[in-house]
């Protein structure tokens, strides 16, 4: 299976100008309550919040993964989340640059 966040790399590097600089979104995650871990997105350089009128860099995802999985389901549903997570840092990243205009999800 090939992972989105892959696939909109190679497609953003292709259709960068030359000189432009990337905005790099990485997933990351935070420890919370009962052994999980929060996902959420970080953003280098920080974009401009419209809403909140300042800069920011992080955007949580309000999902989570457990730290140390012990049933299937655990395990699955990590695997689940992760996937989607890739999923909505592949759209993000497509947001940033404006190339979304090509591609309706």
């Amino acid at each position: 299976m090939v992972k989105p966040f892959i696939c909109v790399l190679m497609i953003l590097m292709i259709t960068l100008k030359k000189g432009e600089r990337m905005r790099k979104v990485k997933l990351r995650t935070k420890k919370i309550s009962n052994g999980r871990k929060s996902l959420y997105l970080d953003v280098y350089p920080p974009v401009w919040d419209s809403t909140a009128k300042k800069f920011t860099r992080k955007y949580y995802l309000k999902l989570f993964v457990y730290e140390a999985p012990v049933s299937l389901d655990m395990k699955q549903h990590n695997k689940e989340i992760l996937y989607l997570a890739e999923i909505i840092l592949a759209k993000h990243q497509l947001n940033l640059h404006d190339l979304n205009q090509y591609w309706k999800f």
